[in-house]
């Protein structure tokens, strides 16, 4: 998962990333062009990320799959 630097994580921390549809574990990796209240996090078939996604990811309007906007925590494992 990629963060800013000043969100209280260092380079290589593990953490769980918790939505309101489930959770995964991490790698923090830097990056200071994101906005410090944004998390990127890849998403692609066999990736425990996908736990994080709605068990209905599709907007009904378009059938676009819902993978931004999300509210989630992120929190260090192993403290």
């Amino acid at each position: 998962v990629c963060l800013h630097p000043d969100g209280g994580f260092d380079e290589g921390d593990r953490v769980e990333i918790r939505t309101d549809h489930g959770a995964c574990e991490a790698t923090v990796t830097l990056d200071e062009r994101l906005r410090p209240d944004v998390l990127d996090i890849p998403f692609y078939p066999g990736n425990p990320s996908l736990n994080l996604l709605p068990s209905q990811p599709t907007q009904a309007t378009i059938g676009a799959l819902i993978m931004n906007g999300l509210s989630a925590s992120v929190a260090k494992l192993g403290v």
